[in-house]
């Protein structure tokens, strides 16, 4: 079922998530649509399956190659070239699983809950490199984090994709070194 999954993300990815449908993605699989239907109980399933897949893949960090010497700034810089390498491959999915939560402002939407869990994880790996816990260090985490975010939810805003330009994405990362000196 994979290949089902694979299919839906792929499709997600080229139509988006309202033109998705059960017929695309069996045609994407190689499968027919009841098929489809017999082993998930509707599209929506499948497109939260496939969303899941997509953004743990983008978001994971365990493969980050950060040094144990390397400064909360430096730590910062990994991460996001990190991402913009892991998310490039998955923007369309990216916005789709978060168009929910913003548009209709479900904040426990596990969307979110993913969000803050991931931004926990990189404010402890930040800490264990020397940045000091504090509600200001917090916030510089979150505000980069967000302005990250939003170059991948509002592609073109300001006249670059970071996700797409991996120079645009390599002066973000300069900006934001500043905010973590050391």
């Amino acid at each position: 079922m994979r290949r089902v999954v694979q299919a839906a993300a792929d499709c997600i990815e080229e139509y988006g998530i309202q033109k998705t449908t059960i017929r695309a993605i069996a045609a994407r699989a190689g499968m027919n649509s009841a098929a489809i239907n017999y082993y998930f109980s509707s599209k929506d399933e499948l497109v939260r399956l496939a969303l899941e897949r997509a953004l743990n893949d983008a978001f994971d960090i365990s493969g980050l190659q950060a040094g144990e010497r390397d400064t909360p700034a430096q730590v910062l810089e990994k991460l996001f070239a990190h991402w913009l390498i892991r998310v490039r491959g998955h923007p369309g999915i990216i916005r789709a699983f978060f168009y929910g939560p913003f548009v209709h402002q479900n904040y426990g939407d596990p969307a979110i809950k993913r969000l803050r869990d991931l931004m926990e994880e990189v404010e402890k790996l930040m800490v264990k490199r020397g940045m000091p816990r504090s509600r200001d260090n917090t916030m510089k985490v979150r505000w980069a984090f967000c302005a990250f975010l939003n170059n991948i939810l509002l592609p073109g805003l300001f006249g670059d994709d970071i996700v797409s330009n991996e120079e645009t994405g390599r002066r973000f990362v300069k900006l934001h070194h500043s905010l973590f000196p050391g």
